[in-house]
């Protein structure tokens, strides 16, 4: 029987983390989700959404938590097929529009491999870590194969991961054993709804049970004191 242990991290890459709202969310500059054991990314992920909200000063986010419903998956047929195998990163366009991240708009987001998204002119260097890099852990790991994909619509990019695998699980068993699906949705600054503009969900269809170690979460990158608080695992309605 596996054993399970899992740890939900919020870390924040400024001093302070204030709890607010009703359910109660948790408000900090660099929120991300540590989760650690065998089995732990699947049973705090599967078959739910995680949601960052800027708030109004955009220099932090509140983390909620609610259960898929059938309407939250963007459809992907015909999205583009992002080339991620050779560098480990793919550029995604926004056509003109942009993205708001800790206040800073970006007409493009690099699309990684393992579960990453990164903002800024130039791709991460490949052992970029999340915490500096301007960017999003989708799902944070290392991860193989599978088809990654990209579009934009209806005001929003979205980033998809389908049938990737756990690259140390392929590797010990010599073929993919388990795969995960994943997908990023972004709210871009065009549209109709300013208090939506911003707003990231991540979405987790099906999550491999053999992955021990991974992140999700978003991180501006700065220099600072690391703050860190332990948050008890909520139910699929409430916010974490």
């Amino acid at each position: 029987m596996k054993q399970i242990s899992l740890t939900l991290v919020i870390v924040a890459l400024f001093a302070g983390i204030a709890i607010v709202g009703c359910p109660p969310a948790i408000q900090t500059e660099s929120p991300t989700i540590t989760l650690t054991g065998e089995g732990a990314a699947k049973t705090a992920l599967e078959g739910l959404v995680y949601s960052f909200t800027p708030t109004t000063d955009g220099n932090s986010y509140t983390i909620g938590k609610t259960a898929i419903t059938d309407t939250d998956l963007f459809d992907m047929t015909g999205a583009d097929v992002l080339d991620v195998a050779a560098t480990g990163y793919a550029a995604l366009d926004f056509g003109g529009d942009t993205f708001t991240l800790y206040g800073e708009p970006y007409g493009s987001v690099w699309v990684g491999q393992n579960g990453t998204l990164a903002f800024g002119t130039d791709a991460p260097a490949a052992d970029a870590t999340h915490a500096n890099t301007i960017g999003i852990a989708a799902l944070r790991t290392d991860l193989t194969g599978g088809t990654v994909t990209g579009t934009v619509a209806q005001s929003t990019f979205v980033a998809d991961w389908a049938d990737v695998a756990t690259a140390a699980d392929e590797a010990k068993t010599g073929e993919t054993v388990n795969t995960s699906r994943f997908q990023v949705q972004g709210v871009l600054d065009s549209h109709a709804t300013e208090a939506d503009r911003g707003a990231i969900d991540i979405i987790f269809p099906a999550v491999d049970d053999d992955i021990d170690a991974a992140e999700v979460g978003v991180s501006s990158a700065e220099a600072g004191s690391v703050t860190t608080g332990t948050v008890a695992t909520p139910t699929a309605d409430a916010a974490v």
